[in-house]
């Protein structure tokens, strides 16, 4: 999924840039995180994973995401053409994303927002 690397990046920072391919997101993730992996693969195996990005990430981090991928889908909205496959919307020009909508559904279920 292209969007899950936005989606880690936008725990810590704003991301817009416009990417061809996830691998492309490395560097930023290496970066945000502190690590310096040679692949996704490498990033994203259990145990790196946990380490690198999960240990990292705090409450805070994950409403900074969702307020950062709003923002993105906002600008999207008024400047960029949605798509439709199958149900899920999306918007071909990147960065676009829309795990947040799913993570804020949680935390609302739960009374956390």
């Amino acid at each position: 999924n292209l969007s899950f690397e936005l989606w880690l990046i936008l725990h810590k920072k704003d991301f817009r840039c416009s990417l061809c391919h996830c691998h492309q997101y490395l560097d930023c993730m290496n970066s945000v995180f502190n690590q310096n992996f040679a692949s996704l693969k490498e990033f994203k195996e259990e145990k790196n994973f946990k380490q690198t990005v999960l240990s990292k990430l705090n409450f805070e981090d994950v409403l900074a995401a969702i307020a950062r991928a709003e923002s993105i889908e906002k600008e999207n909205r008024k400047n960029a053409q949605s798509q439709r496959l199958y149900k899920y919307d999306y918007f071909k020009d990147n960065p676009s994303l829309s795990i947040h909508s799913v993570i804020r559904n949680i935390l609302k279920d739960c009374g956390l927002v």
